[in-house]
């Protein structure tokens, strides 16, 4: 093998390696607070702590759905964010491929669909219940087609909620008709009669700080950052310019 051809391949090995072990440190710290969680919280099906169940609706200040009637109607080049599905991670808010509305339709016709930080965006069909909090520097953007709450802040915390969504158990939980199946496409009326149980507001608290420690370390950006070095020189090696 000459020379150049064994160094590309180094390098591709090298970044591929950077990649991989971020991915298995990321899988170490969710499976990490899964374990804090359960040992918190208990099972959210069995609840065996005994915390109160209460319905969704009766924890929120708001359950709507953003924008479902021709939003690309009101497509602009550059504007105000609007979040769609394709967006939300359990991680947070993917800010690539956002589309965009004009910031008159957004303060008029539009502002029914408006989210504002702590609301929470909930995926409805595809892989629904997946959900995120909207951060501070998307206070005031547009969604499309996926579920806003607002939460009560006196008694649920959003990011605690938008854990709770995402595991397994809690989607389940919520995403379960009352025949014991799991829906397809949530909708606004099951998602706020759905029943789950509310810990204690600090305990809530104590592990979302956990939460966001681990979730600072590894940023929605960051795992894109990894692949994408790895892409990038992937497609720089196949066209001989490494």
């Amino acid at each position: 093998m000459c020379p150049q051809k064994w160094g590309k391949i180094t390098i591709l090995d090298k970044a591929d390696a950077i990649r991989r072990k971020r991915q298995q440190a990321i899988q170490l710290a969710d499976e990490f607070l899964r374990a804090v969680f359960l040992d918190m919280f208990g099972d959210p099906v069995t609840n065996p702590k005994g915390w109160e169940v209460r319905k969704v609706s009766d924890i929120s200040r708001q359950v709507t759905v953003g924008l479902v009637i021709k939003p690309a109607s009101y497509y602009v080049d550059k504007g105000i964010p609007a979040i769609r599905s394709l967006n939300i991670k359990e991680t947070g808010i993917d800010q690539n491929n956002f589309v965009y509305f004009s910031e008159s339709d957004n303060a008029g016709p539009l502002a029914k669909s408006r989210v504002y930080s702590g609301d929470i965006v909930i995926v409805r069909s595809g892989q629904p219940g997946k959900a995120a909090v909207i951060p501070d520097d998307l206070d005031g953007v547009n969604a499309i087609d996926v579920l806003i709450l607002r939460p009560d802040a006196q008694c649920i915390n959003s990011d605690y909620f938008a854990y709770f969504m995402n595991s397994g158990a809690g989607k389940n939980l919520v995403m379960s008709e009352g025949r014991g199946q799991i829906q397809q496409h949530l909708n606004v009326g099951s998602l706020s009669a759905a029943d789950m149980p509310v810990p204690a507001l600090e305990l809530q608290e104590k592990f979302v700080r956990t939460l966001k420690d681990i979730r600072d370390k590894f940023s929605v950006e960051g795992d894109g950052k990894h692949s994408g070095l790895f892409n990038s020189l992937s497609q720089k090696a196949f066209k001989g310019e490494l």
